[in-house]
């Protein structure tokens, strides 16, 4: 897989932090190859600490770049967004994939979350049919969540390659198996899933990152 689509059962479920953990990990076992991130932004533009990081830190063979969405109080017609944002971002995966080794997206909100009156973010990233990894958070609920936005996925032919469970707070193993219990997941969504992350209370901290990128099937994503 050339590009990746990082999207998420709920805002917070840590779209930004996997987003994070695979571009570390790139940049740490693969330095030799390029690599770009694009964030899709759905809320007004607040200060970006992937970004920073990344600029800081990153070597010179990285790409950043960002692109706002319209927020849900802003919503506008189908056509004034085609006719600009959606073949702006368009034009911007195209050249990144073109110029660069691998790309990573990380999308707002969720699957469900509306960018016109007509479209959800699961609409576009089904028609431009980009492999996807779903992220959950494991929290109450996350169960429902999950099956509700793999059925979303498939309704919209979304390329769903894998789901990420993300645990947002120290869990025991036991209690993380009862919240979201994998084999049941997979039975319901019939999507592998790929790994869990621990809770990482530095999320800033490389050495943490890379430890939790060791809980993910790399291999299925990068090799």
């Amino acid at each position: 897989m050339q590009t990746l689509f990082i999207t998420g059962t709920v805002p917070n479920s840590g779209k930004t932090l996997l987003t994070k953990i695979l571009a570390i990990y790139r940049q740490t076992y693969f330095s030799e190859k390029s690599l770009g991130i694009i964030e899709l932004i759905q809320k007004e533009k607040h200060e970006n600490k992937l970004l920073e990081s990344f600029l800081s830190n990153s070597s010179s063979n990285t790409k950043i770049v960002n692109c706002q969405l319209p927020d849900f109080e802003t919503l506008m017609s189908l056509n004034d967004l085609c006719s600009n944002l959606l073949g702006e971002l368009w034009e911007k995966l195209s050249s990144l994939q073109k110029e660069l080794d691998f790309v990573l997206v990380e999308g707002a909100n969720s699957l469900g979350s509306p960018i016109t009156k007509e479209l959800l973010i699961s609409d576009i990233v089904g028609i431009w049919y980009l492999p996807t990894i779903l992220i959950v958070s494991v929290e109450s609920g996350a169960l429902n969540q999950v099956v509700a936005n793999i059925a979303l996925a498939v309704k919209n032919k979304v390329n769903v390659k894998g789901i990420i469970l993300n645990c947002i707070c120290p869990l025991a193993q036991e209690k993380i198996s009862n919240l979201v219990p994998v084999n049941l997941v997979q039975s319901l969504t019939h999507i592998p899933v790929l790994g869990i992350l621990p809770y990482i209370k530095d999320t800033e901290d490389t050495k943490e990152l890379l430890n939790a990128a060791s809980e993910i099937d790399l291999e299925f994503l990068f090799y």
